[in-house]
């Protein structure tokens, strides 16, 4: 197996070689730019008969812009481009001898869109100049793909509880996460929430041993926030679902501050749970925030620096709020951008989140068993652009995360074990483990662009780039007294397991190539693909005790060459005009979108992954003497040497339209199915069948379980699983109006049909695999796929999203967030207690069996915008969220071997009405 993975290793070298050839020859090309931090503008100029306009001087000015505006000019079809501008508004000036000079102002450019202005030039003389009133276009004509941008007065002006920029991504349809403050994990357009890509100015900062951002960023820094998951071009990779893409906030040539102070009290906090005996509490939300920034030197060095400071404490619903735990933020942020003497463009930023951040406690998990998350996870981010003689344009940029984070008892007793309780699902005594994460990743990618105005019968746009990350996680962690106990009205079982170390390193090194293909006036074909390799293996790793987590000086030894795959990924689409001004598109795409591997799919089977050894309670003696089960975990776990990566196929087809002036709609229908499903299975073990008595409700159904036969010795293979899958369905509504004469809007609508294998858990993660161990880990016992095959957690059929602002007389504005989600589906779970594998939770009703309740939440704004003079406002502002006062449930108690007459009942809400009242100096 090791000589076929070289072979394959060297057959994707070898496709690499061929792309990095490729790039040194765009070198010789006209400038365009990646789009995955930047956008572009391009249309076409006519004079006042319709002919086109070929050597017509473009000129593009805009605040975004350090340095000069580019320049650029139309090629014999008339047509211009700019497609490496940062995002923001922009004046753009056209001038040819014989015409009069033309401005068109409030051109917006947005990250990763192309969006079409043409412009008709008057006879004249060139010293006359003419405003352009034209038609502000949203369309994107050039891609086939579609993505959600909010952009910064959307960002800044609609009702947010400012947590951090989650909060945004929620609104982009498609995305479904589990309505909770600050959860950082989303499910997009059905996909599992550990495969998406999280990224600073194209730069991704997912963690790599769960896929999720670790990084919970200061929400001021945002200047754009773009949620792209249908028909991505080939530059994109590391994702199933989808990618967000934030644009950070820089400087300009004006000092500017800003300085503000939101709160939350509980004299603003409503009651929707008057019957609980403690509901939903905020004690408090406090959140301080200054921003600074300006030109070091005008037009060559910009500076922006923003810290944010936030202190909270609140509890759910069943928590004595005397015993609620308080959460602790400082969130510091800094940014240069220069234009260098030699004309490069040269961009870095820092970006930290130093916290103590206690787990929610909950009905089933008082305070005293939760843990305390302390670390910061510090993120760095550069750029640099360099035009190549008259002819070329290269971007290097690179960055990553480093992450130093560590749990412990919230109690601060590192001595007493803790203990869940079978019978009522709660957790009593203590939290279970300490444990410590460090992780390290690092990317670096290099773009070039070339476009070619006559080439095959139509124009070109080449694009081809090299990418690379390294990344590596390391897990410690240790039971307190090293053992965990499990009771069932009573004592049951004692689970020992000493400190452990687990991990995993990546590396990734693909390529890619993309053309859009001006193949007529009318259509633009987009074609690309991509080359990636991505090997694994696990590095030595040192063992620490569960009192201090500091070493013992054992060292656990690494595993080399464990994973290896070559992955090639074709992406085609189609944008069609169906009316020459380009107000009406055509969009079909199809596209190849290989998984993302997390160490922590394959971390388990690290040499220091310990043991876990299970022994019963002994009535008789009175001690846990009855030896029950023993996985000797990474000795029981290993990787399948023909591993392949997981995939998706998507395929879309819509219709985007300018109904006015800065406002469009679109259409799309989306298919995509998931194959090659990496997750784990017993290859060891047989299993005969036996009978299970289900009573529920006064009623009994006998279900056929699989029970470990005492003989065989269970083998736990990471392998892809023909026996799973998973599909997608959806059509999608979108609208769209920019901030201009005073409002702005974007609402969704989505019908969603999402079927696939999951666990009978609730919330955005029930069918993720982030984690190779052992535990309830989906797959790894047969009796998980009983009535496993269903609607998958997230598959709430409709959902409607609307946000939007208006600007009213006497300074006032008014602004709404409304979401509608029909109830997601859940089924009945029973404890299978009496398996010789141990307890295994068991679908004893499929998913689909019960619905949650319909989310209707509705959120507003008001406004008081207060001129002080010199160029400074104050800013008031009043915020009503869940204005409705819902008491909608989120989570149920749906296991009824735990729940018993409780079944149903609800663990958390919606957060009741509540209200923020705001202050914002800007200066």
């Amino acid at each position: 197996m090791a000589t076929l993975r070289r072979a394959r290793s060297r057959s994707s070298v070898t496709l690499i070689l061929v792309l990095v050839a490729f790039l040194a020859v765009l070198l010789t090309a006209s400038p365009t730019s990646a789009q995955v931090s930047t956008g572009g503008i391009r249309g076409v100029v006519r004079d006042q008969q319709g002919s086109l306009l070929p050597g017509v001087t473009v000129q593009a000015a805009g605040p975004s812009l350090i340095g000069n505006g580019p320049t650029s000019a139309t090629n014999p079809q008339g047509v211009y481009q700019f497609e490496s501008l940062p995002v923001g508004l922009y004046t753009l000036t056209f001038s040819l001898q014989g015409f009069k000079t033309a401005h068109y102002p409030d051109a917006r450019v947005e990250v990763g869109r192309a969006i079409e202005h043409d412009v008709v030039l008057a006879v004249g003389s060139v010293s006359e100049a003419v405003t352009v009133a034209g038609e502000r276009s949203v369309v994107d004509a050039a891609h086939a793909g579609s993505s959600t941008v909010f952009n910064r007065q959307l960002i800044e002006n609609v009702p947010t509880p400012r947590f951090s920029y989650f909060d945004t991504i929620t609104f982009a349809p498609g995305v479904k996460t589990d309505q909770s403050p600050n959860v950082a994990v989303f499910n997009i357009f059905g996909s599992s929430a550990d495969q998406n890509s999280y990224q600073y100015h194209g730069v991704d900062i997912s963690a790599p041993s769960f896929g999720s951002p670790w990084d919970f960023p200061n929400f001021d820094i945002m200047q754009e926030v773009e949620v792209r998951s249908i028909g991505a071009p080939a530059e994109y990779f590391g994702f199933q679902g989808g990618v967000v893409n934030i644009i950070t906030r820089s400087g300009s040539n004006h000092w500017k501050g800003i300085a503000s102070y939101f709160v939350v009290d509980g004299s603003l906090v409503g009651n929707n749970t008057p019957s609980e005996e403690f509901p939903f509490k905020i004690d408090y939300r406090r959140d301080f925030t200054a921003q600074w920034g300006g030109p070091v030197r005008k037009d060559r060095l910009w500076v922006n620096g923003i810290l944010q400071v936030n202190r909270i404490r609140e509890s759910d619903v069943g928590v004595d709020p005397a015993l609620a735990p308080a959460v602790r933020r400082v969130r510091p942020f800094v940014k240069a951008n220069a234009a260098l003497p030699s004309g490069d463009l040269v961009e870095i930023l820092f970006n930290d989140n130093s916290f103590s951040s206690p787990n929610a406690a909950s009905r089933t998990a008082p305070p005293e068993t939760i843990l305390v998350e302390h670390g910061h996870n510090p993120v760095i981010v550069g750029r640099w652009l360099r035009q190549v003689g008259s002819a070329g344009l290269f971007e290097l940029k690179g960055g990553g995360i480093y992450i130093r984070d560590r749990l412990d008892p919230y109690s601060g007793d590192l001595v007493t074990p803790g203990r869940f309780d079978f019978a009522d699902g709660t957790s009593r005594d203590n939290a279970g483990y300490t444990w410590r994460e460090r992780e390290n990743k690092s990317s670096v990618d290099a773009t070039i662009v070339r476009s070619v105005p006559q080439f095959l019968g139509g124009a070109h746009t080449f694009k081809a780039g090299v990418q690379t990350s390294f990344a590596t996680a390391i897990t410690n962690d240790a039971y307190l007294q090293n053992v965990f106990y499990y009771d069932f009205d009573g004592p049951f079982l004692l689970e020992r397991h000493e400190p452990s170390g687990a991990g995993g390193r990546m590396r990734v090194f693909g390529g890619f190539v993309q053309d859009d293909w001006s193949a007529s006036g009318h259509v633009t074909l987009n074609l690309g693909v991509r080359v990636d390799r991505t090997t694994a293996d696990i590095p030595a790793i040192a063992q620490f005790n569960y009192t201090s987590l500091e070493p013992t000086g054992a060292t656990f030894p690494g595993v080399s060459d464990l994973i290896g795959f070559t992955n090639v990924s074709p992406r085609i689409g189609v944008a069609a005009r169906l009316d020459p001004s380009a107000r009406t598109i055509a969009k079909a795409s199809y596209g190849r979108y290989y998984g993302k591997l997390n160490t922590n799919m394959f971390s388990a089977v690290s040499p220091g992954n310990t043991s876990f050894d299970g022994y019963e309670f002994n009535p008789v003696t009175g001690q846990y003497d009855l030896p029950s089960y023993s996985v000797a975990s990474g000795q029981d776990m290993s990787v399948d040497a023909d591993l392949k990566n997981q995939y998706t196929d998507q395929f879309s087809i819509g219709l985007e339209r300018q109904i006015l002036p800065d406002f469009g709609v679109d259409v799309t229908f989306v298919y995509k199915r998931e194959r090659d499903v990496i997750r784990q299975q017993d290859v060891g073990g047989s299993y005969v069948e036996v009978p299970f008595v289900d009573e529920f409700a006064g009623r009994a159904q006998t279900l056929t379980l699989l029970a470990l036969d005492p003989a065989s010795h269970s083998h736990f293979l990471l392998t892809n699983r023909p026996d799973l899958r998973q599909s997608y369905h959806a059509v999608v509504f979108q609208s769209y109006k920019r901030w201009s004469e005073g409002w702005q809007l974007h609402g969704s609508y989505v019908w969603q049909r999402a079927r696939g294998f999951a666990s009978g858990e609730l919330g955005v993660n029930a069918h993720d695999f982030s984690t190779f161990g052992n535990g309830k880990n989906f797959g790894r016992d047969p009796n998980d796929l009983t009535n496993a095959y269903g609607p998958l957690p997230t598959d709430s059929t409709h959902g409607v999203k609307l946000a939007a602002t208006y600007q009213a007389p006497y300074g006032l504005q008014f602004a709404v967030r409304y979401s509608v989600e029909s109830g997601r589906p859940y089924g009945r779970v029973i404890n299978a207690l009496d398996l010789p594998q141990g307890v295994r939770a068991v679908l004893a009703e499929p998913r689909g069996a019960y619905r949650l309740p319909a989310v209707n939440d509705l959120q507003v704004r008001v406004n008081k915008d207060v001129d002080v003079g010199g160029g400074r406002r104050l800013r008031l502002s009043f915020d009503v969220f869940n204005l409705f006062n819902s008491d909608t449930a989120l989570t149920v108690r749906n296991n009824s071997s735990e729940a018993g007459a409780d079944f149903g009942q609800t663990l958390s809400v919606l957060a009741p009405r509540r209200a923020m009242l705001g202050v914002r100096f800007e200066f």
